[in-house]
């Protein structure tokens, strides 16, 4: 199987970390390509990756996708104390179902430095072109594992010393109130329904985000922002 990456963000990061998965690489004709294309074309002459300009076809990419890991290697080092007051954080994604969501989770959790991802296998978004390309590199900057079954990883998590941390729209406590000093696996839930039950029951800690003004605006937020709100929160400098 592989995966057609248009945005020249997410192919200059496979570049940079997998050359080996470049299968083909189309360059925009002319110079219509920008500053990205440009990094791309010289990372790719450097490397020795055949490039071509083809006539009636758009600029891509073609990959090999990234393999998921096994959970104890995304989780790995997880039990280490860092002498960085800051925490560290993984993502647990329970049953996220739209790629656009799936693709933007990624890319915030990039930006936030999030340690790694795991992903329920049932009921999931597919890795497809579409969730590639929205994470503008995402994909390829933080390990994830797809496990079978979430309750089960969650309890090896805990054997590794992080905290577990449920998120709700109406439940739980503030997460203004959540502990910074600590570790934690932050997990955000299906679009519509949230987390599962079981899921829920099996988190240390459940947290909503707190809205300004209950009476007005809308009243819930959309997974991929409110989980950038949730990591805004772990990743403030002590």
């Amino acid at each position: 199987m592989s995966v057609e990456l248009r945005n020249p963000h997410s192919i200059l990061e496979t570049l940079r970390l997998r050359p080996e998965a470049i299968k083909q690489l189309v360059l925009p004709r002319g110079k219509k390509g920008g500053m990205a294309w440009d990094s791309i074309e010289s990372l790719a002459k450097s490397q020795g990756i055949a490039m071509n300009a083809k006539p009636n076809r758009e600029a891509c990419a073609i990959i090999q996708p990234k393999e998921p890991l096994p959970l104890e290697d995304v989780l790995m080092n997880a039990e280490e104390k860092e002498s960085s007051k800051r925490p560290r954080v993984w993502l647990a994604l329970d049953c996220v179902q739209d790629v656009h969501n799936l693709g933007a989770l990624f890319r915030t959790a990039s930006f936030f430095n999030v340690r790694g991802i795991l992903i329920t296998q049932e009921r999931t978004a597919p890795l497809s072109s579409t969730v590639y390309d929205i994470a503008s590199g995402g994909v390829e900057t933080v390990p994830f594992s797809i496990v079978k079954n979430l309750k089960n990883a969650i309890e090896v998590a805990k054997k590794m010393d992080l905290w577990v941390l449920g998120t709700s729209e109406h439940r739980g406590e503030s997460l203004y109130q959540i502990e910074q000093d600590r570790s934690w696996l932050v997990i955000v839930g299906n679009e519509e329904k949230g987390i599962r039950p079981l899921t829920e029951k099996s988190c240390d800690f459940l947290c909503q985000i707190p809205k300004p003004n209950a009476e007005l605006g809308i009243g819930s937020l959309n997974v991929s922002v409110a989980s950038g709100i949730l990591l805004s929160h772990f990743a403030r400098i002590h």
